[in-house]
C-alpha cells in the first residue's frame, strides 16, 4: 500500500470514528443536538471553515470512489505480461505461472493425488486467478489491512478436512520437502521451525521439548523462526 493510500485510510478511519462517537453521543443524550447544530451553523457562516469542509469532503469522496471502483485494478499494467505473476523492480522474473502450476499440479499431486489445493488471494487476485488452473481460489477483500489469519478465516470452510497443510505464499521448497513433510499425515498439529535463526527473526517460536509454547513477533528469545508451514489434524 502506498504512503498516500495509508494516510488517506488513517484519516478516513479517524473521521468515521469521530462521526460514530458523535452519533452515539447524540443518540444516548451525552451530546446535545443543539451543540451539533451550532457547530454546523458556525462552519456555514464562516468562509474559512466552509472551504475546509468542502475540500475535505471532496478529497474523502474521491478517496472513497478510488477504494470502491479502482482498487481491484491496481497493478493492472502487469496483466499484459503473459505468465508473469511476480517480478522484481528491475523486471527480473521471480514467480511465473509455470512455477506455481508445477508445484501444485506436478509436485504436490505426485505424492498426494487427492490433494485439494486452495489459494487465498489478495493483491492482483484477478491476474492470478486468470492464470492458474487446477486450484480453488478464495479472495480476501481486506488484504491491504489484514494479515494471514484473516485470509485463513476466509478459507475456513476448507479447513474441515482430514489433513490440512498451511503454507505461506512466499515459501519456496524442494520436491523432497514436499514429499517428506507436506504430503505426510500427522497425528497432532505440527509447525515447521528454522532453529538456525536465533536473532532478527520475523515470526518466532518458543518450544518446550517437542511442543510449541508460543508464536509471536514480540519474543526477545526463542527457539527459532517460523518457517511458514503448519500442519493440522482433524481433531
Amino acid at each position: 500500500m502506498k504512503f498516500l493510500d495509508k494516510l488517506g485510510l488513517v484519516i478516513f478511519s479517524i473521521l468515521v470514528l469521530i462521526l460514530s462517537v458523535i452519533a452515539l453521543g447524540v443518540t444516548t443524550g451525552w451530546i446535545a443536538l443543539t451543540s451539533i447544530v451550532a457547530i454546523l451553523k458556525y462552519v456555514v457562516a464562516n468562509d474559512v471553515p466552509t472551504k475546509i469542509a468542502i475540500i475535505t469532503s471532496i478529497v474523502l469522496g474521491v478517496y472513497a470512489l478510488k477504494c470502491i471502483f479502482f482498487n481491484s485494478f491496481s497493478g493492472s499494467s502487469k496483466d499484459g505480461k503473459d505468465s508473469i505473476l511476480l517480478e522484481s523492480e528491475n523486471g527480473k522474473l521471480l514467480v511465473s505461472k509455470d512455477t506455481i502450476e508445477n508445484i501444485t499440479n506436478t509436485v504436490i499431486k505426485k505424492f498426494d493425488t487427492e490433494a485439494d489445493i486452495v489459494v487465498v488471494t489478495g493483491h492482483m487476485h484477478q491476474s492470478i486467478e486468470n492464470e492458474l488452473e487446477g486450484v480453488t481460489f478464495v479472495y480476501n477483500p481486506f488484504y491491504e489491512v489484514t494479515n494471514s489469519i484473516a485470509s485463513l478465516w476466509f478459507a475456513k470452510e476448507h479447513l474441515d478436512s482430514k489433513d490440512v497443510v498451511l503454507i505461506d505464499g512466499d515459501i519456496v521448497m524442494s520436491e523432497k520437502l514436499v514429499e517428506e513433510v507436506v504430503c505426510q499425515p500427522v497425528d497432532r498439529p505440527t509447525v515447521l521451525v528454522d532453529s538456525s535463526i536465533k536473532t532478527d527473526g520475523d515470526y518466532n517460536v518458543e518450544v518446550s521439548g517437542d511442543r510449541v509454547l508460543v508464536m509471536s513477533k514480540d519474543l526477545d528469545s526463542y527457539f527459532g523462526e517460523y518457517a511458514g508451514l503448519s500442519k493440522l489434524d482433524q481433531k
